[in-house]
């Protein structure tokens, strides 16, 4: 079963790449993929943690 963190993960990144898409300027654009980019990956790592230490 997917993890609820993974779930929020592609949802934010879900929105922000949309959010990419539709800007209609560089401003938006950047703010989209910072959201899409940082959320993301802080999200992931803090999965990837909480698996390590269920595997210890």
């Amino acid at each position: 079963m997917e993890s609820e963190i993974l779930k929020i993960a592609r949802r934010v990144q879900s929105i922000a790449q949309s959010g990419i898409h539709f800007a209609e300027n560089e401003f938006d654009r950047e703010r989209y993929e910072e959201c899409n980019t940082r959320q993301f990956i802080e999200l992931v790592r803090r999965q990837l943690e909480k698996t390590e230490t269920w595997s210890d």
